[in-house]
């Protein structure tokens, strides 16, 4: 915990159903293979929200929800897959709108440069970064 803004690195798309030991996973391997430090701050719109508070958060203009806003900060985007199938994020309407953001570089303040997207996966068990 602390007491200072943390602005996020990087910004976690996933579908809300994963299991939390595979979130972890995936976060703890993407942040060891992206050689980032322990104080890298990571944004997740289901840790960082209210969800039962979310028609304050979403208005006329979905690129200044707080998910846009997040992207537009972050260095990327790491999507998180889940390891059986069906890929449930692409079935997800939210995830496929931040995909979007981040591939057609739509974030506010994001410049074309920073725009990375990292895909993340468990396979056995053992999580992947693809």
């Amino acid at each position: 915990s602390t007491e200072q803004e943390q602005p996020a690195s990087w910004f976690i798309s996933h579908w809300m159903g994963e299991p939390v030991r595979d979130f972890i996973r995936c976060v703890e391997n993407h942040s060891k293979i992206r050689g980032l430090s322990d104080t890298t701050a990571y944004w997740s719109y289901a840790c960082a929200h209210r969800q039962h508070e979310l028609s304050m958060d979403l208005g006329q203009d979905l690129l200044k929800s707080a998910c846009a806003r997040a992207i537009g900060i972050a260095r990327g985007v790491v999507l998180m897959l889940d390891e059986s199938g069906p890929v449930t994020p692409f079935d997800r309407i939210w995830c496929c709108f931040e995909a979007a953001i981040t591939i057609l570089n739509l974030g506010v303040s994001r410049s074309a440069s920073s725009s990375l997207f990292d895909i993340a996966t468990t396979a056995g068990g053992e999580p992947q970064l693809l």
